[in-house]
């Protein structure tokens, strides 16, 4: 896992662990904390111990970084979330695309046009698949992102609150705000601007699926919520 203190991955984490212990498996956990180099020291210490399998959120490692660890061992592997493309035996991940999408679509319906984006970290399959849905989204709208309103930023509170801080600060700050629910930050920097922001969130809408829906806030005194899915 990239990060076993978020709620995200520890509900995720969870939800694996009960099902493969139905299955008469046992769960070690490796946390990575978004590094590369401890990613690749966590699967050579599962394979030495001679798992059965890999249950793999990537914080971006290189297909031939992942290859060299693991294919000589020929253990199936499974993504989450942080896919490595090209390799393994399969991937779960969210919708990010459509829940994008579905964010501009709500901010140009209530008026919007400067839009920025807190886009993540890009060495990982997420970031880079919300940040091309981002353009993508605009695009269907006849817009382009301006690249002063989006920041590229790691998966962690303090770099997420300087990107956010940063774009708020510009002198023609965006009038709304993408981020992903992993940077609750952003709510943080409400007393610096008067800017709606809008967040993804995943939700459990039976045992074995895992929808993305959108929530989105203004960033004004005892803010309301809007959920679309």
């Amino acid at each position: 896992m990239p990060d076993v203190s978020s709620p995200f991955y520890a509900a995720a984490l969870k939800g694996a662990q009960g099902r493969l212990e139905q299955a008469g498996y046992r769960v070690m956990l490796m946390d990575a904390s978004l590094d590369v180099d401890r990613e690749l020291a966590a699967l050579e210490t599962l394979l030495s111990h001679q798992v059965d399998g890999l249950l793999v959120a990537s914080t971006g490692m290189p297909r031939s970084m992942f290859d060299g660890a693991v294919g000589i061992a020929a253990t199936p592997a499974i993504f989450f979330d942080g896919v490595v493309e090209g390799t393994g035996q399969g991937a779960v991940t969210l919708d990010n695309e459509g829940g994008i999408a579905l964010l501009v679509d709500h901010l140009v319906e209530h008026g919007h046009e400067r839009i920025g984006l807190l886009a993540g970290s890009q060495r990982e399959s997420a970031g880079a698949a919300r940040l091309h849905a981002f353009i993508a989204a605009m695009a269907a709208h006849g817009m382009s992102p301006d690249d002063r309103h989006v920041k590229v930023c790691a998966w962690e509170i303090a770099d997420g609150r300087r990107a956010a801080l940063e774009l708020l600060a510009d002198p023609e700050p965006a009038t709304a705000v993408l981020a992903s629910a992993r940077s609750s930050h952003l709510a943080s920097c409400r007393r610096r601007r008067r800017v709606a922001f809008a967040c993804l969130r995943t939700w459990r809408s039976s045992p074995s699926t895992i929808r993305i829906s959108a929530i989105c806030s203004s960033l004004r005194s005892q803010p309301s919520r809007t959920t679309r899915a």
